[in-house]
């Protein structure tokens, strides 16, 4: 039984009992903990790191989201003045005139109308709404949707009488 003790750099003795069987039995056990310890402060700032950078994504790509937005809300407000110019009355005209080939009068005629010419009026075009007419007098009948040209009948009986008087 021959015993071999290694020392000097080798941090384990080995213990010879017979030839064939070889023990290896630690010198110092702190060693060994000092390893663990290593091991685990290497595995918690890894996973320290690993949710630092995750954060740091998240907060890059909720900047960019928020710019997308800004740009979206930007185009919304281009678009609701570009919608509320074209609706106005001289964009409207504009395009009257450039486009479709129309002129501005030169004269408006006004006509005034006296409260007795309204009788006038009402007896050319016909009953009013909620009253029935039973006459069959062409003059007197009220123009249907389909057929504008009562309407101009009507109109044009109502300034001849306005302008004989």
């Amino acid at each position: 039984m021959a015993g071999i003790v290694l020392s000097g750099s080798h941090r384990a003795s080995v213990r010879a009992t017979s030839r064939a069987h070889v023990v290896w039995a630690p010198v110092n056990v702190p060693v060994s903990w000092i390893g663990l310890a290593l091991i685990l402060a290497v595995t918690a700032t890894s996973l320290y790191l690993i949710q630092v950078s995750t954060v740091a994504t998240a907060g890059y790509e909720l900047q960019q989201v928020e710019a997308e937005r800004k740009a979206w809300l930007a185009r919304n407000e281009q678009a609701e003045l570009e919608i509320a110019t074209r609706r106005s009355l001289s964009a409207v005209e504009k395009q009257a005139v450039d486009h479709l080939g129309m002129v501005r009068a030169n004269k408006t005629d006004e006509v005034s109308v006296s409260p007795g010419d309204w009788d006038v009026a009402r007896s050319l075009v016909g009953p009013t709404r909620g009253t029935s007419s039973t006459s069959t007098d062409p003059s007197n009948r009220r123009p249907e949707p389909g057929d504008p040209a009562g309407v101009f009948d009507a109109i044009g009986g109502l300034v001849a009488r306005i302008a004989g008087r």
